[in-house]
């Protein structure tokens, strides 16, 4: 269900929450027993997969406020948020590591060996070949070597620079290879951006496709990140050519949909080319996902998935943010070849992504794609629920909003400050109808909040004596860039969530003063760890940020305008509104908490 429908490009700021299965989902109790799997054991400090060093960095940031003794209790409630927030969000990252993704999803049988995934069976005798390209593909290549290892002769697998002697600084070695492994580990796309380096990888994948026969299985390993790791340019267009355009439409707020829509029409490799590259080898992709609604097709820019997309996309898309004049010649000449080669071909033709490349229905039965098995591993929603189930553990009634959040990460800010404020408004046994009224009225007309919402948020709130609330969602935002500071788009979230807490908080002084009585803290991250061009993942901020700023002649408002949110955080006590986790190695986009509790 739709919290606001897709609207015009003119309104491409406001925030979608889209196809969400039901508007509002409550937590009630941790899970049975029988869904073992899926319980997260992350607390303090114990966390699957060696976390517990994302759990100590982040608690060593929530901590470097001033001593016990020197604080008032509304300062002792808003560090315990603090941290509790950002203890959540390490047990969502935990629930999506790819070592037990792999593993809830392949069953192997070593006497005979078959591996079975899902409800097809393969039987292996050492021809497992594998390729990989993502932010979390190393710590699956582990996971699936840790399973089959036995079978597989050779693989490649394109991960971002640094991130092997992250993971092997941070404790989590058991998310890299082993010396002895036949797979070999390239790293490139420096700042998440296809380089040369990318390239290169890309091609030695491009061959082992190449070389699979009939009797060989390719398992290709793809998470988010991917698109910019496994960067294969189709002629004339170059690796610049293509830098160029992702970059043109990035500043420009297009999301992961409208690049993976380019990307598609300009790469050997995406958009099924891989798949069409390794028939007639059995292929077994398994997917991590990092975009809205867990299309396959835009996972990675889809390089084992039939592509539905098309020429005249790419370049309305071009129009619409505006970028045409500026797009290089070579994409403009490939993509009116592609038109031109469409319109001679008869109805439903296929057009293979190069001559080079087998066409899937030339010279195969009717089901050309049948010899690729796409396998979707973890999603947001996993991260959801675990962050949920940790919110109940901490004394939390949790609800999730959406799995789908969009839009501009301002805008999204805003809209969590004002369901803060609704909900503190609700925890007030003084508060008018008025006052609940207009909020509403704001929510719904502003922001696209359906009202049996925020119904459900204040009858949980009024059953409660001293309720505690913790608003989830998960998605991805966008940015548009229109200064050259340093941030993200989850940092700039926080921040601009900080400023609408204080105006509208700011507002009851005098009245019902509500920061006496209510705590409320924001966090947004994301799962991969890096938030934009920072060592950050996000930000996290209560209703003491903007004072704090203050203090130091510090206005948030132009930090937002020069996009430098990552460089304020970092000014304020000693970074604590930062979530610093290290790369984790995982990516299925990211997460916000909203709590609020009466103090």
């Amino acid at each position: 269900m739709s919290l606001m429908s897709l609207t015009a490009l003119k309104k491409l700021t406001k925030i979608n929450l889209l196809r969400t299965t039901s508007t509002l989902t409550h937590i009630q109790q941790p899970r049975p027993s029988h869904h073992k799997s899926t319980r997260y054991p992350c607390g303090k400090f114990v966390l699957l997969q060696s976390v517990t060093a994302t759990t100590v960095m982040m608690q060593d940031h929530a901590t470097s406020f001033t001593s016990v003794s020197s604080k008032t209790k509304w300062q002792i409630e808003a560090t315990q948020l603090l941290r509790q927030a950002k203890e959540m969000f390490a047990c969502a990252v935990t629930s999506v590591l790819p070592l037990q993704m792999i593993r809830n999803k392949l069953a192997y049988n070593p006497t005979t060996s078959i591996l079975q995934v899902d409800s097809r069976k393969y039987k292996l005798n050492k021809n497992v070949h594998v390729v990989g390209f993502g932010k979390a593909v190393l710590g699956m290549a582990r996971a699936l070597e840790d399973t089959i290892g036995e079978h597989i002769v050779r693989g490649v697998i394109s991960v971002p620079v640094g991130l092997q002697e992250a993971l092997r600084q941070e404790g989590k070695g058991d998310m890299t290879l082993l010396p002895s492994s036949n797979i070999l580990v390239m790293e490139g796309a420096a700042n998440n951006l296809p380089d040369t380096a990318a390239f290169e990888s890309a091609q030695q994948i491009k061959e082992i496709a190449q070389n699979v026969g009939k009797d060989d299985i390719l398992v290709v390993l793809i998470s988010g990140g991917g698109s910019a790791l496994l960067p294969a340019p189709e002629p004339p267009v170059t690796l610049e050519d293509m830098l160029n355009v992702t970059k043109l439409l990035s500043r420009s707020g297009a999301d992961i949909r409208h690049l993976n829509t380019v990307r598609k029409q300009i790469d050997l490799l995406k958009g099924g080319g891989l798949a069409q590259l390794a028939w007639p080898a059995q292929v077994i992709s398994l997917i991590l996902s990092d975009v809205i609604g867990d299309p396959l097709d835009f996972i990675a820019s889809g390089p084992t998935v039939p592509d539905t997309s098309h020429p005249e996309e790419v370049l309305e898309l071009f129009s619409r943010f505006n970028v045409e004049a500026s797009v290089p010649q070579t994409v403009l000449t490939l993509l009116q070849g592609k038109l031109e080669k469409q319109k001679s071909v008869s109805a439903g033709g296929n057009i293979s992504k190069d001559q080079d490349l087998p066409d899937p229905g030339s010279s195969r039965d009717s089901n050309p794609w049948g010899h690729v098995q796409n396998v979707l591993i973890g999603t947001n929603k996993i991260a959801c629920e675990a962050a949920s189930q940790k919110s109940l553990e901490l004394g939390y009634h949790p609800v999730i909003l959406t799995t789908e959040l969009q839009g501009e990460a301002r805008e999204v800010g805003s809209m969590f400050a004002y369901l803060a404020l609704y909900t503190a408004v609700c925890m007030q046994s003084s508060s008018t109808t008025d006052t609940l009224v207009q909020l509403e009225r704001k929510l719904i007309a502003d922001y696209g909040i359906k009202e049996d919402i925020l119904s459900d948020i204040s009858n949980i709130i009024s059953q409660r004596e001293s309720p505690r609330l913790c608003l989830v969602a998960g998605g991805e935002t966008t940015v548009t860039v229109r200064g050259s500071g340093k941030g993200g788009r989850n940092q700039e979230m926080a921040v601009s969530a900080a400023v609408e807490l204080h105006a509208q908080f700011g507002k009851f002084k005098g009245q019902q003063d509500l920061t006496s009585s209510v705590s409320a803290v924001f966090l947004s991250a994301g799962t991969d760890g890096q938030d934009g061009p920072t060592s950050a993942a996000g930000g996290v901020v209560g209703l003491d940020f903007i004072p704090h700023l203050e203090e130091l002649g510090l206005r948030a408002e132009d930090y937002l305008e020069g996009n430098d949110t990552h460089t304020l955080l970092s000014m304020v006590e000693n970074g604590s509104g930062l979530v610093v986790t290290g790369l984790t190695g995982t990516n299925v986009m990211d997460i916000q908490l909203l709590l609020v509790r009466k103090i």
